[in-house]
């Protein structure tokens, strides 16, 4: 060997390097493997001795590191700008003729000749990194040391590490490079991203509504997320002191489903168990939850401890409970539709039944009376049915004239079946007329929310006192508890208690929406809202010792004039055109038919819309008028009208429907394209039929 001097590592590591007894070939081995585009003529470029023993002395200590160098065919002068230098290590031939262990298993070189074919520019995982790392050395005036760098490995490894590069100095020229791949772990920035990992886990751990728990089979807590105070009010601690404190929050009808976790850690099953069961929270509440519990084994394949993972599903569970409840009142209003079908067609039965018989008997006659009280009831009937029909289908009856002195009496009658018997009652209603305009389901609605809350508050006895008052506010700045409301004429309500009385603090917030769970201090979210929507206000006072008053009040309404009807003095004219009548109910068909045929109308009739169209067609040249049930078998109400409108587009055509009293969106979309159609909700009296129908007759004629 010549002689050696000190090499001038500039990156700070300091290697002695050979200076001479450069051989001008490879052997055979090395030549047959090196890279193609260096496998030519002229190979004086690489000598065989290129690493010398003493090149590793100080490399060896990085042994464990990923370690490789690089000889590459030009030398390049350590004084070379940053351009020379990169387009030196881009563009110049190379090849790898070492590596260490660790270096070959990251990268997956299996062989020596695999290694000769690694060329430096091609070894980086990519192009991108590739860049950074060769401009990082060239700019810093040809030292890389910790240069940070995160790739991954040809079989899906993810590899973070800080990446060197050392070059040899020979007479301040280099022809070799070391590349060293060290751990991150010792590093600041590991130290940095591990701090930022355990953030990461904290918060993914310690989030509100997940308990993680690791404990041994005897129950022992190895680990239990400490925000198990915030959910239940125990500290890790104290369930680690009593492993079966968690029973006493369990909700007594889940505690057989909830020993299913401790009889699998008692008996060691492989299993994983996994079950939803309420706990009572902080506030008083059980909420729900589910546990998922794992078994862990240790090497020799025994069970070591379990994981278990709980986490809240309270809000699937309402929104369970809530699509249950939708589907529930969907099948309910899907029957009430049905139903109220049927009654409207019977009502529309009475109520015809009992117009024909005013046809026979005079106002005098000691039956007139009877058969119009007969009359307001069947009436009243079909105000009911259309309620059913709009709870149905989900709409909401336009605002009404109300009575609200008859709507506090219905609802007093309400109360001994939802109030137990012990609590006494004290109605006091002013006047017997007492007018608001509103929704009546709404208003009984909030009242029964306000005597079920005095009840809670009362426990089972004591008194419930309602009042109803006129009201008259002139100036609301006054000392009167309403403020912001238009002076004018009101009815108050007033409910009051000798209940217990509702904590300040709750008092507060006994109005909104999530306010108070319990019946005692809770509910009025609802009454609140009911009686804003109604252009009224809500007041309430409580006191220990005197209970609670909740007072609210409701614009006054005037009672619009009611005309009245002469049945006798009525000429709904005669007829002598034909009529075709489809009607698929026998009670409503044998009464339109006998009151047409009454007023000398020829009836032709049909109880499905085949029938109905066949004798159309064999009469269309006489029918004046089709009236037309619009829920038929065999072919709808609609679809014979549109095969009758084929030929005849100007028949006058009335639709009939139990279904409801109010003609549908589409149903107004197609009524309004011809003045020759029109709507007649059932159930409907004979006077509407008879006046509707001869003005359809009279209007075609014109």
């Amino acid at each position: 060997m010549g002689s050696k001097d000190k090499g001038d590592l500039r990156s700070g590591v300091t290697l002695e390097v050979s200076s001479g007894g450069a051989n001008s070939s490879l052997n055979s081995t090395e030549q047959r493997f090196l890279p193609p585009d260096l496998h030519n003529n002229d190979t004086n470029w690489i000598v065989d001795n290129s690493l010398s023993g003493d090149d590793f002395k100080e490399v060896l200590k990085l042994s464990s590191s990923r370690i490789a160098c690089f000889y590459f065919r030009d030398k390049l002068s350590l004084k070379a700008s940053g351009r020379e230098a990169i387009q030196y290590l881009k563009e110049t031939p190379s090849s790898c003729i070492w590596a260490n262990l660790a270096f070959r298993k990251a990268f997956q070189i299996d062989s020596e000749q695999e290694l000769l074919k690694t060329q430096f520019v091609n070894f980086f995982p990519n192009k991108e990194f590739t860049e950074k790392f060769i401009n990082q050395f060239a700019e810093n005036n040809l030292q890389l040391q910790n240069f940070d760098c995160e790739h991954t490995t040809p079989d899906g490894q993810r590899i973070v590490h800080l990446a060197s590069l050392y070059p040899i100095s020979d007479n301040l020229n280099f022809q070799k490079i070391w590349v060293v791949f060290r751990d991150v772990i010792d590093s600041p920035l590991a130290v940095q991203r591990l701090q930022k990992a355990e953030e990461h886990y904290r918060t993914l751990v310690e989030r509100p509504g997940l308990i993680l728990v690791r404990l041994r089979s005897d129950g022992e807590y190895l680990y239990i997320s400490p925000n198990i105070k915030d959910l239940i009010g125990k500290e890790p601690e104290d369930l680690k002191s009593d492993p079966f404190l968690l029973r006493s929050f369990i909700h007594p009808d889940d505690l057989l489903s909830h020993e299913s976790i401790y009889r699998a850690r008692k008996q060691k099953k492989p299993d994983t168990i996994e079950i939803e069961y309420r706990v009572r929270c902080v506030d008083g509440e059980y909420r729900w939850f589910r546990e998922k519990q794992t078994p862990k084994f240790n090497d020799k394949g025994e069970i070591e401890y379990f994981d278990s993972i709980t986490i809240s599903i309270q809000e699937k569970k309402v929104l369970e409970k809530e699509l249950l409840q939708a589907e529930r009142m969907k099948t309910i209003g899907s029957l009430t539709a049905a139903i109220a079908h049927e009654f409207n067609n019977h009502l529309t039965a009475v109520i015809g039944e009992l117009g024909l018989s005013f046809e026979h008997i005079k106002s005098s006659d000691i039956a007139f009376e009877s058969l119009s009280n007969a009359e307001k009831a069947a009436l009243s009937c079909s105000d009911l049915a259309r309620q059913l029909l709009r709870f149905s289908q989900g709409t909401q009856a336009p605002a009404a004239i109300l009575n609200l002195s008859t709507l506090v009496r219905e609802t007093n009658e309400l109360l001994p079946h939802l109030l137990p018997a012990s609590i006494k009652r004290k109605i006091e209603i002013e006047q017997q007329d007492l007018l608001i305009t509103g929704h009546a389901s709404f208003i009984q609605q909030a009242l029964v929310s306000l005597a079920l809350r005095s009840g809670a508050a009362m426990r089972g006895s004591g008194e419930l006192g309602i009042t109803v008052r006129n009201l008259e506010i002139a100036d609301a700045s006054g000392s009167i508890p309403y403020r912001q409301v238009k002076p004018g004429q009101y009815v108050e309500v007033t409910i009051t208690d000798n209940g217990e009385s509702i904590p300040t603090k709750q008092l507060a917030q006994i109005f909104k929406p999530l306010a108070g769970k319990s019946n005692k201090f809770g509910g009025l979210a609802l009454v609140f809202s009911v009686i804003e929507s109604h252009g009224g206000q809500v007041h309430i006072k409580s006191r220990e010792g005197s209970g609670t008053t909740v007072k609210f009040i409701l614009p006054s309404a005037k009672d619009p004039e009611q005309p009245t009807i002469d049945r006798q003095g009525i000429d709904y004219g005669r007829g002598k055109e034909y009529i075709l009548i489809a009607e698929d109910d026998d009670l409503v068909l044998s009464m339109v038919r006998t009151a047409l045929s009454l007023k000398g109308y020829k009836v032709l009739t049909a109880q499905d819309g085949e029938i109905a169209l066949s004798k159309f067609n064999e009469n269309q040249d006489k029918i004046s008028l089709a009236l037309i049930d619009y829920t038929m078998p065999r072919l709808s109400g609609r679809d014979l009208a549109c095969e009758i409108r084929k030929t005849h587009p100007g028949l006058p055509v009335i639709f009939t429907s139990g279904y409801n009293q109010e003609a549908s969106s589409e149903d107004q979309a197609m009524l309004s394209q011809s003045s020759s159609t029109s709507f007649l909700g059932k159930p409907f009296s004979i006077p509407s039929l008879l006046a509707q129908v001869r003005e359809m007759i009279d209007e075609k004629e014109k």
